[in-house]
């Protein structure tokens, strides 16, 4: 019965998994990986790389972008959160913690019964994984997934460079972030339950006084973690609900941040 749970923990975490990281074809099974060790061990490497471009990450085919820098949240941030992906009509769960300070950034996944199946860092501009051992063929690029969250969590600001570069947009509304690309088509939808009795409130006060023109759109970070957030991806068709259980920020010293960034490599 145990091990028959945790097969049923290992195949819901591959599940969400798979819409986390947002391809299209998962070709890669756990029995394939299990039968070639020279395939588990290239899935391995590919997955430690620390190189050059190691915080570089594909939006789209042939799109590349470099990741903002855990710095660039603006805050350090520690939060427990339930992920609820839904894809095809199959609906599946990942637990997760994230750990943000200045200098490095940790994600964790765990399975149903508890383990930890996965974690991510990412500091000095580099990824690193530990993936439970047998499952390196078969779970998505971390930095996938790393990409989601950071597209869902960090300011607009902190984008902007990365994708003005291959001509994508990030756009704030009201309870709302959409990722545009070069054709200013909308691939990602963002609704932020949080904030929006602070949003509305502020939209009447800036109209009431003729400054509706100026309005800041943005939310901040604990109003973004303070409801549902839903991630939609239009093109591949899977939608994504985080419901952060309990959270802890501290917003950064705009000092500290400067020199955060200024000490980054190019």
């Amino acid at each position: 019965m145990k091990h028959k749970m945790k097969r049923m923990g290992v195949g819901l975490v591959c599940a969400t998994a798979m819409m986390l990281n947002g391809c299209s074809s998962f070709t890669a099974s756990h029995q394939d990986t299990a039968q070639d060790p020279a395939s588990a061990q290239h899935a391995e490497n590919a997955q430690t790389d620390t190189g050059e471009k190691a915080n570089r990450v594909e939006l789209a085919p042939s799109v590349w972008v470099t990741l903002p820098t855990p710095a660039e949240l603006g805050a350090s941030l520690t939060a427990t959160q339930l992920i609820s992906a839904a894809w095809n009509d199959q609906q599946n769960q990942l637990p997760v913690q994230l750990e943000v300070t200045p200098e490095k950034l940790v994600l964790a996944g765990f399975s149903s019964w508890g383990a930890r199946i996965l974690s991510l860092t990412y500091q000095d501009q580099a990824l690193s994984t530990d993936v439970l051992p047998g499952l390196g063929g078969v779970l998505p690029k971390p930095e996938q997934v790393l990409m989601n969250m950071m597209l869902t969590l960090w300011p607009q600001s902190a984008w902007q460079p990365s994708l003005q570069a291959v001509g994508w947009q990030l756009v704030d509304r009201p309870h709302q972030r959409q990722l545009l690309d070069n054709h200013g088509q909308v691939i990602v939808d963002i609704h932020y339950a949080g904030g929006s009795e602070h949003v509305n409130s502020k939209a009447s006060d800036r109209l009431n006084q003729g400054l509706n023109h100026g309005l800041n759109n943005s939310l901040t970070l604990s109003e973004k973690l303070g409801g549902d957030i839903v991630f939609t991806h239009r093109q591949l068709g899977y939608r994504i609900t985080i419901k952060t259980m309990n959270f802890q920020a501290q917003p950064l010293n705009p000092l500290k941040q400067s020199q955060n960034k200024a000490a980054s490599p190019q």
